[in-house]
């Protein structure tokens, strides 16, 4: 964000605003998130190219990644930037 708000400073962008938005999903279990994540239309393309084995290894990867809480559940992180200004 910071690199951002420099570059918009270095092409003379007048009453610059910074925001980051941030979001969080939290799946019961990480069956629920990965059944509802590779129905997604962003993946559908991409899976249909992929044999079975390299779908298990990227499956066992992201799991691997995830923390999950006592009960399971796993909660999955995501933000944005927007920045405006007057030329």
């Amino acid at each position: 964000m910071d690199e951002l708000e420099k570059l918009c400073n270095e092409v003379s962008l007048q009453a610059i605003e910074c925001k980051q938005f941030r979001a969080t999903r939290t799946f019961s279990n990480f069956e629920e998130l990965w059944s509802i994540t590779v129905k997604a239309p962003a993946f559908l393309g991409v899976f249909e190219d992929l044999t079975p084995e390299v779908i298990s290894d990227i499956r066992s990867t992201v799991e691997s990644e995830l923390t999950k809480s006592s009960s399971g559940a796993v909660s999955i992180y995501a933000h944005a930037n927007a920045i405006k200004g007057i030329v």
